[in-house]
């Protein structure tokens, strides 16, 4: 008893980071079978087994010799450790004859398929979210030092929202989130800024660093302002964001804004898989109000925002054809919209200057044969390179 009270602590410790890594990563688990087969074909047992009770279960099991041909044995097996969700067989339930099987794991669609129809029928109602949005934003301005100059963001900020939506499918949603800011550009003369985002709500909570470059330049009267920006995410329950690269050039003079370029590059490595995809309509709108002041010697500002947007299918009788082609046709396929039988490593934009493009692979089904003295996979190949 006195040892079991001297490790408490430690337990107790041990059982509270485990309580606090499953909150904050929980565990994820997915589709782990192919799915449904034959009873018959699931409790393949030689005849040359001699135990009848398995020694760690206590499940009894027995062989029947029924026929012999040219050599290969047909027995009638029996295995009393049947469960709940346990189908019978053709001849009853926990018996089997099974002589052998071939067995298909299915990974994409059907190897043979060559222009078959997959019909994909939708019942989606419409997904309708309405939210509304507070926040605020406090500088560091002090009763009006340091100097800011007008059209510049002051050298440190703390902006703060709270948010409330509503969505038909998921109910409410709160969340509130938190950006400490600092800008070198005011302090250290420095061209660069940075920022974290701390948020966290019904959708978990999320950690957002980006760092930004910004440049200013005085040419022929017309200024040109050039800013770079890297950032990412961390979300307590999806995991580590994709990071992203973003660009911006804005040309202006004293009297009007003549416009610029924008954009931005997103180097997540999402897997892609062909899938059919239904046409949806859109519906957006959203409006905002800014207003701002000075209080208590404190330069603040006020935001209230928000949004309604709804997103329904659109397609006559929320049914969609579409034609798919296996491993051993992906010769076959047309040059119209229709689904292969392939893989990639990543998903994305591409142009002359992409160094690589992203490896494909084929899923290919997988066979596994089993019977008396035989055992062994395999799988189709093709005579061919190819290319998709």
């Amino acid at each position: 008893m006195k040892q079991i009270r001297k490790h408490t602590r430690k337990i107790a410790v041990f059982l509270v980071l485990n309580f606090i890594i499953e909150v904050v990563n929980p565990l994820q688990l997915y589709a782990l079978t192919s799915g449904p087969s034959q009873p018959e074909v699931e409790s393949f047992k030689a005849i040359s087994i001699s135990e009848m009770v398995d020694p760690f279960t206590g499940d009894f099991s027995y062989d029947i010799p029924l026929a012999d041909i040219d050599g290969y044995p047909i027995n009638l097996n029996y295995n009393s450790g049947i469960t709940t969700d346990q189908e019978a067989s053709w001849v009853g339930l926990g018996w089997n004859i099974n002589p052998g099987a071939i067995t298909r794991s299915m990974r994409g669609i059907p190897d043979e398929f060559n222009g078959d129809i997959i019909e994909t029928d939708y019942n989606l109602r419409p997904n309708r979210t309405i939210g509304l949005t507070i926040g605020g934003q406090i500088a560091d301005e002090f009763f009006g030092l340091p100097k800011v100059a007008p059209g510049e963001e002051s050298a440190t900020s703390v902006k703060y929202s709270m948010s409330v939506n509503f969505n038909n499918y998921n109910g409410f949603g709160f969340e509130q989130s938190v950006t400490p800011g600092i800008n070198a550009a005011k302090g250290a003369k420095g061209p660069f800024s940075g920022a974290l985002g701390l948020s966290s709500g019904s959708s978990g909570f999320t950690i957002s660093p980006s760092i930004s470059y910004s440049e200013k330049s005085l040419k022929n009267k017309k200024a040109d302002r050039m800013s770079y920006s890297i950032g990412s995410s961390f979300n307590s329950r999806s995991g580590l964001g994709d990071l992203t690269l973003s660009a911006r050039n804005i040309s202006s003079t004293k009297k009007q804004s003549k416009g610029g370029v924008e954009g931005a590059i997103n180097f997540g490595m999402s897997t892609y898989t062909p899938d059919i995809n239904m046409p949806m309509r859109n519906t957006n709108i959203s409006f905002s109000f800014k207003t701002g002041g000075e209080i208590i010697g404190v330069l603040s500002d006020l935001t209230f925002s928000g949004y309604y947007a709804e997103q329904a299918l659109n397609i006559p009788n929320n049914t969609k054809k579409t034609p798919a082609y296996g491993y051993n046709n992906t010769h076959n396929r047309p040059g119209d919209y229709s689904v292969m039988d392939i893989n990639r490593s990543w998903d994305g934009g591409y142009n002359e200057n992409t160094p690589s493009l992203p490896v494909t692979s084929h899923t290919f089904d997988i066979l596994s044969v089993a019977g008396q003295g035989i055992g062994g996979t395999f799988r189709p190949f093709r005579s061919d390179f190819g290319f998709v």
